[in-house]
């Protein structure tokens, strides 16, 4: 074969191979600001509440307008976000999943450009965003599969935020729906540029910090529900401030409970390694730039059965902190609880317990294995209380890569 014949082939398979792509590559953002939203509307409405607006949302960022003034549309979209999961992490559950219509917060599963490693911490989470002035608008859609853009005008004019916001290039912002005050029907964003990728953090220590996000004159009777993912219906009864805040550490003792020979270990939680220590005071609600509270990382042994092997979740130390609100009993908010053994659900509390507990089979501290390796991992912890129930954003660390062994 001729010289210019090789050339030719070779040309034509180099153009071949650059182009093909699985998937289209997003353009890159210069200098961008990263966001995330969550919609904290979380009412079911009735009769006792009929004029709030409805609690599925449309994000709309720089939005653009029909001759009538209402929204059609937005150089970024985010729609049909329903109300928020009581426990989210920094990877969003179910991302890339096309087929998703709800969205338990934007920008979930969608495909987006995401933040980086910031600080060491995996901020999946959080999509990148164009820094600047920009306006932003919340609108209340009715819970339909009509994209937001299809509506007709009567499904595109209610208005839950209308505001402008200035994003710095690198920062990392959480915006909420939220109730401002009930009894006036006030909704309207909240935006809170976060305070962790600027803070160090030791890898002994979970740390925790507290928002207080409810709305004013809440009515404990108005029919302020919750439904949970186990489609359960709850009550909520208002947290008022100033909320003085513990935490108690229960770590397992554990032994081979077999008389067979099998190796079978029963595990039984005895007095807490820490018991009620005090470590903040909530005093006014909707505040932006709280502190973070360290609780000590128990050792690897007590997250291993006797012989080094991980103990199940539910006999790993575990953490319940404990809420006493100016009115009324405390309530308790419990981390890596075995909810079966409660009789519970994941998420779940009883109506009319006088100190109900919220439980999260997930705890604060991470555990990890391979095939040379087992580590555990802190994590930081945001936990607002909305609307009588807390609400946690789990954010982790960047784990070690995986060893591979043969």
């Amino acid at each position: 074969m001729k010289k210019h014949f090789l050339y030719c082939w070779l040309c034509l398979g180099i153009a071949v191979l650059a182009s093909c792509k699985k998937y289209p590559e997003l353009p890159s953002l210069h200098q961008p600001a990263y966001l995330r939203v969550f919609n904290d509307l979380n009412y079911v409405l009735g009769p006792a509440n009929s004029t709030l607006p409805s609690n599925e949302i449309t994000f709309l960022f720089d939005p653009v307008f029909d001759k009538s003034g209402l929204p059609t549309g937005a150089s970024i979209v985010g729609d049909y976000i329903t109300v928020r999961d009581t426990f989210s992490t920094s990877y969003p559950a179910g991302a890339g999943n096309i087929a998703v219509t709800d969205q338990a917060e934007w920008p979930g599963s969608a495909t987006v450009l995401t933040a980086p490693t910031i600080n060491g911490f995996d901020l999946s989470s959080w999509a990148q965003v164009p820094s600047g002035k920009h306006r932003i608008m919340l609108m209340g859609r009715p819970q339909t599969d009509t994209p937001f853009v299809n509506l007709p005008a009567s499904g595109r004019g209610t208005i839950i935020a209308d505001t402008t916001v200035d994003l710095t290039a690198g920062e990392v912002y959480t915006l909420e729906a939220a109730l401002f005050d009930e009894a006036a029907n006030i909704t309207g964003a909240y935006l809170r540029q976060e305070n962790f990728p600027h803070t160090a953090f030791t890898t002994q220590n979970n740390y925790l910090s507290f928002y207080d996000l409810s709305a004013k004159n809440l009515n404990p009777n108005n029919g302020l529900i919750y439904i949970d993912p186990n489609n359960i219906t709850h009550i909520g009864t208002p947290f008022f401030t100033p909320l003085d805040l513990y935490y108690t550490v229960y770590t397992p003792i554990c032994a081979n409970s077999s008389a067979t020979g099998v190796i079978s270990y029963s595990c039984a939680f005895q007095t807490p390694t820490a018991y009620q220590v005090y470590f903040r005071t909530l005093n006014s609600t909707f505040e932006t730039d709280a502190p973070y509270d360290s609780i000590p990382v128990p050792p690897l042994a007590q997250f291993l059965n006797p012989d080094s092997t991980f103990a199940d979740p539910s006999s790993r130390p575990w953490v319940s902190i404990a809420v006493h609100e100016a009115q009324g009993s405390p309530c308790s908010i419990n981390f890596g609880v075995d909810t079966a053994a409660w009789g519970r659900g994941a998420v779940e509390y009883s109506v009319g317990v006088q100190s109900p507990a919220f439980e999260y089979g997930q705890g604060l501290t991470i555990a990890t294995s391979n095939s040379q390796k087992i580590a555990i991992y802190p994590s930081i912890n945001i936990i607002e209380i909305i609307n009588s129930r807390p609400y946690v954003i789990q954010i982790h660390r960047t784990f070690d890569p995986p060893i591979i062994s043969n």
